[in-house]
């Protein structure tokens, strides 16, 4: 019984370790988004909340919205002061009013640090 509750255990910790290595690269900026949602209407506001570190300092932001948002600042460039290390964003998109055929919206979030670049991709489906 117990060696089954071992091997059991064993399993879950290896697959986090594989899970934990995939989502987080020690040689590169790391970005987690979270949303309020994943599927909104015309004129819907969409709220990100994105945090950001490196192992290195923090040079450059960037929010580049396949389609431009019915707010003005939903393309957004970010520069970073010379010791940033960590930072958490608040960005919020407007889903534009007059959209037609269009399913889905790709929001492109880019971070650089000293060394590396990452760019991680959101979907926002449109019902």
């Amino acid at each position: 019984m117990k060696l089954n509750i071992l091997i059991i255990s064993l399993f879950f910790i290896i697959l986090s370790a594989f899970t934990f290595q995939n989502s987080f690269n020690i040689n590169a900026p790391s970005i987690k988004i979270e949303t309020n949602n994943n599927v909104y209407k015309s004129g819907e506001i969409v709220y990100f909340t994105i945090n950001i570190c490196s192992s290195e300092y923090l040079e450059y932001f960037e929010v580049t919205p396949e389609i431009i948002g019915s707010n003005n600042d939903s393309k957004v460039n970010f520069n970073f002061n010379q010791e940033t290390k960590a930072a958490t964003i608040n960005y919020f998109y407007v889903i534009p009013e007059n959209l037609r055929d269009i399913e889905k919206i790709n929001i492109s979030f880019i971070i650089r640090d000293k060394n590396k670049e990452r760019t991680v991709e959101k979907e926002i489906f449109i019902k």
